[in-house]
C-alpha cells in the first residue's frame, strides 16, 4: 500500500505518507524496510509466525544473517 502511494505520487515525503494513513514517518519506513526480508522471513511474518516488529530486525540485516536468526 505504501510503496503504491509513493509510485502514483513520487513527491510525497514520507511524513506526508504517514499522515495519509494516520502513522508516524518511522511507522512508515519500518514497513518499508519489510521488502528487504528474504522469502523464508516474508512467508513467516505473512503466516504471523514471526512478529512485525521482529521481521523489522531481520530486515536491517544481510539475507545469510536473516537465514541465521531463522
Amino acid at each position: 500500500m505504501i510503496q503504491k502511494i509513493l509510485n502514483l505520487n513520487p513527491a510525497l515525503t514520507l511524513a506526508e505518507v504517514g499522515t495519509m494513513m494516520s502513522k508516524s514517518s518511522a511507522w512508515v519506513v519500518g514497513r518499508l524496510s519489510l521488502k528487504h526480508l528474504n522469502e523464508a522471513a516474508m512467508a513467516l511474518t505473512d503466516e504471523g509466525k514471526i512478529t512485525i516488529a521482529n521481521a523489522s530486525g531481520l530486515a536491517k540485516l544481510s539475507e545469510e544473517e536473516q537465514v541465521h536468526w531463522l
